[in-house]
């Protein structure tokens, strides 16, 4: 949401609930509404089949629902519910709602940010950039190899989080929910800081971690760590 929205240009903007403005305003930002007209939202009256369809289509610039494809994106948010996809080109925010699926990151930029929510669902990032992954999903995995990410946030049960190749990570945080987590940090690789939360995470591999900080038990495998 936005922090302090603005959107008095709106004949209508008092029948928008406080606790929506924010997000009313975020979503007219990134042009996925704009108004029923020039100056009114409409925002209490029913939506009609055709505004819905114009909002998805809006939100979603890239949509892989055929397996073994390669996607080009153009920006925006990507959405893939198929399995063995290639997503090449620039996307902002990919996310993966669908079960026992395996995605490939391939793009040209630096990916705003990656959710999986799928269960049993792996996403490689490679030769490419993330700000932020998060693995809601259980049994789900983000794979970067030779890539750079900024955090790395594992919440769903026994997620993992594997780097190789010459990749880096600022920082990976693991979640009380996420129990059986894996770090696994491969050789050549570096994670400057992991925040365990979980019971039974591992942060395993021959890779360089430099701190790890854990409220719970936790296992943790790395040479020169510390903890």
């Amino acid at each position: 949401p936005v922090s302090s929205p603005d959107l008095t240009k709106y004949t209508d903007a008092a029948k928008v609930a406080p606790y929506a403005q924010g997000y009313v305003a975020a979503m007219i930002r990134e042009g996925i509404v704009g108004g029923v007209t020039s100056d009114q939202l409409a925002p209490q009256s029913n939506i009609n089949r055709a505004s819905t369809v114009t909002i998805l289509d809006r939100a979603i610039s890239t949509y892989a629902d055929k397996a073994g494809s390669t996607v080009t994106a153009n920006g925006g948010l990507a959405l893939v519910v198929a399995d063995d996809v290639t997503l090449t080109g620039q996307t902002d925010k990919l996310l993966v709602p669908t079960d026992d699926v395996n995605v490939t990151v391939s793009t040209s930029k630096t990916t705003s940010s990656i959710t999986i929510t799928g269960d049993d669902s792996t996403v490689t990032v490679k030769n490419s950039g993330v700000n932020s992954a998060a693995v809601h999903g259980d049994n789900s995995k983000v794979i970067l190899n030779s890539s750079t990410a900024g955090d790395v946030t594992l919440s769903g049960a026994n997620s993992k989080v594997e780097t190789t190749g010459s990749a880096k990570v600022d920082s990976v945080t693991v979640t009380e929910d996420a129990k059986g987590a894996t770090v696994a940090v491969g050789s050549g690789t570096t994670v400057k800081a992991v925040d365990n939360k979980a019971a039974d995470t591992t942060v395993t591999g021959a890779g360089t971690v430099s701190k790890v900080a854990s409220d719970t038990n936790v296992t943790v495998e790395t040479k020169n760590t510390s903890v």
